[in-house]
């Protein structure tokens, strides 16, 4: 009975190690665990055609076809964003894939009944020489006819709109929309995202569309004194520089006994209309600050209305607000013979767009004025209201007639400093804002004097407090690190990016 047992449990065992065997091939064969077999599995289409969300794509986790863990990689197919859910295209790295594919995001920036949306790439560079188009939803379709990778949208109702970018042969579209807001109204406030819009020198035709005379030529006798003022009481020596004055040895320039220096932050072309930043400003203002020489800013503009004269400040003061300005910020308006963009407006053009500047970069929490000619100031602004906030004076004479109040003053723009080769602009200032009172062949008025006051004590106070209840929006960019995520989960802010 013994033996019977023991030969009956030795052929039960050998059947199952030959059942365990027989799975086992059949499951290679099939391509189940991985063999080589031609078994059938699921093919491309039919995993594309599932919804994304049936996926876990964490780490450890992978799609796999026929068995290999890689093997989607190399299927072009897979990548089709008609095809792809709208999760999964955004999880997945497409340079990894195919490097002819551009993934492109939308940004928009709304300042008044308008919206200008921008199509950028993985790097957050405007993605140009392609007509994109993109939709707004229940407004229409619009094109970038110039290929420069913006599209603006004027005369909008105010409202919330949602936007997408149509997709487009060699680039990769994910299917979600970027919610936008149309204001309703022109703020005067820092467009926080309005380096976007910020084209480097080297992009544009600097020839044609850069201005770097002198704005006090216009106003010049040949009383104009070209060597330094001697024996200054009140005021202090500086100069007013831009990238066309090249490299600067900024150590040369403080013991050649320059007190403060205006560097140009950028500036408005004057035909195309672009905001252009100076090349050299970084560069300027690290150094100068360096030297212990006390620092300003200006930004020549060329703006033609309002709101661009809000996106000229906001440039300004998102290009300098890594660093502690001593000095005002300035807006520089002159004429350019008749070729500029803004030359043919009004007085009250003129005014406007001065004074909007002004009360932007004030609610912005910074010291401001206006920078331009004796004859400029006269007779192509309000002086009543430009007035109420700080001048910079260009006039090119051994004595000013300007009959005004002044901070500044850019007496000539043929002065010699050891460390900058060429003329260089000189100036003298009250470095504490208040109004110069030497080498005036006319004194100012009362009037005149009374009229000026802090600008950070301005009427605009409401404007003020709406700018100090943007802080947490502003400080984004003060330390992004920190506030990465808060950013990115804020969808009340207008001034935002999305993917397209």
């Amino acid at each position: 009975m013994g033996s019977k047992l023991v030969a009956r449990t030795i052929i039960i065992c050998s059947l199952c190690i030959l059942l365990i065997l027989g799975v086992i091939f059949i499951a290679n064969k099939t391509g189940i665990l991985g063999g080589e077999g031609g078994g059938t599995s699921p093919n491309n289409e039919e995993l594309l055609s599932m919804s994304s969300d049936q996926y876990v794509l964490n780490s450890g986790n992978n799609i796999a076809l026929n068995g290999d863990v890689r093997a989607f990689m190399s299927d072009e197919s897979f990548w089709d964003t008609e095809e792809i859910g709208e999760g999964l295209s955004d999880i997945i790295d497409t340079d990894a894939v195919n490097n002819e594919l551009v993934r492109v995001k939308l940004s928009a920036i709304s300042v008044d009944h308008d919206l200008r949306v921008q199509i950028l790439d993985n790097q957050g560079k405007r993605v140009t020489g392609v007509s994109f188009y993109i939709t707004i939803e229940d407004v229409g379709q619009f094109k970038d006819l110039d290929k420069d990778g913006v599209i603006y949208v004027g005369d909008m109702e105010p409202g919330d709109y949602a936007v997408s970018v149509d997709p487009l042969e060699g680039f990769l579209v994910a299917s979600s929309r970027l919610n936008v807001h149309v204001k309703d109204a022109l703020e005067y406030r820092t467009i926080n995202d309005i380096a976007l819009l910020m084209h480097m020198e080297s992009e544009v035709d600097a020839e044609n569309d850069i201005y770097n005379e002198p704005c006090g030529k216009s106003d010049t006798d040949s009383t104009e004194k070209i060597t330094r003022f001697q024996n200054l009481v009140n005021t202090k020596t500086g100069i007013d520089v831009s990238s066309n004055n090249g490299e600067i040895e900024w150590k040369k320039v403080a013991n050649d006994g320059i007190d403060f220096a205006m560097l140009r932050v950028g500036m408005r072309g004057y035909t195309s209309g672009n905001l252009i930043a100076d090349q050299r400003f970084t560069d300027n203002i690290v150094k100068a600050q360096a030297a212990g020489i006390k620092v300003g800013i200006f930004f020549f503009s060329q703006a033609i209305n309002e709101k661009e004269a809000v996106e000229e400040a906001s440039l300004a003061i998102n290009l300098s607000r890594s660093y502690d300005l001593d000095l005002p910020i300035y807006v520089q308006m002159q004429n350019i013979g008749g070729k500029g963009r803004a030359d043919n407006l009004s007085v009250e053009e003129r005014t406007r767009i001065a004074t909007a500047f002004c009360r932007t970069v004030s609610n912005a929490g910074y010291r401001t004025g206006v920078s331009a000619s004796a004859s400029y100031i006269q007779n192509e602004l309000d002086r009543n209201e430009t007035g109420k906030y700080l001048t910079w004076l260009a006039e090119y004479r051994g004595e000013t007639t300007y009959p005004g109040i002044y901070q500044m003053w850019q007496y000539t723009g043929n002065g010699v400093v050891d460390g900058i080769t060429g003329a260089v602009h000189l100036n003298i200032g009250n470095l504490d804002n208040t109004y110069i009172d030497e080498y005036r062949s006319v004194k100012a008025s009362e009037s005149d004097i009374d009229r000026v006051k802090d600008p950070l004590d301005s009427d605009d106070e409401d404007d003020l407090q709406s700018e100090q209840n943007n802080e947490e929006t502003i400080s984004r960019y003060d330390e992004p690190e920190e506030n990465e995520q808060n950013s990115n989960s804020n969808n009340e802010t207008e001034d935002r990016i999305g993917w397209g």
